[in-house]
């Protein structure tokens, strides 16, 4: 879908990072408390890449939030998580393997979100929205980006 018509409209909100330019794609699954609203981001010649895509960077946001247990329940052999910081809010680094996300849902609920995309993952919630940045461009850059949504 266009970049606009993902971002406005029914839940999640939707942040962009102010240090990046638009994203290059949008895609929407779902709708209402459901909706799954994924951004992407093309690397440029010369930048790092996701395995097996064109992208630097996908970022995938849900209505609700997630726990620490609730990520380590999903996440298998090879895969680690580090709590982190993203600009104030509590969030996670996440390295390794293929993982899903749980997500509680603003009723309460809970869900499996499934993975796309197979990189480093940056979850944190932030206004009512999860949000899963996956990147090639390591913690600290990927940290920083996140920092500056707005």
């Amino acid at each position: 879908v266009p970049v606009a018509e993902a971002r406005d409209g029914e839940p999640p909100r939707i942040l962009v990072p102010a240090a990046l330019p638009e994203p290059a794609t949008a895609f929407v699954a779902g709708a209402g408390d459901r909706r799954v609203v994924t951004l992407a981001w093309r690397a440029a010649a010369g930048e790092p890449a996701i395995a097996g895509t064109d992208l630097r960077l996908a970022l995938m946001a849900v209505p609700g939030r997630t726990e620490e247990p609730l990520l380590r329940k999903l996440l298998g052999p090879g895969t680690t998580i580090e709590p982190v910081t993203v600009g104030g809010d509590r969030g996670w680094w996440i390295a390794g393997a293929p993982h899903d996300l749980v997500v509680i849902r603003p009723d309460g609920s809970t869900d499996i979100v499934a993975t796309r995309l197979v990189s480093d993952t940056l979850v944190f919630a932030r206004d009512g929205t999860l949000y899963r940045l996956e990147s090639a461009l390591g913690r600290d850059a990927t940290i920083a980006i996140a920092a500056s949504m707005r």
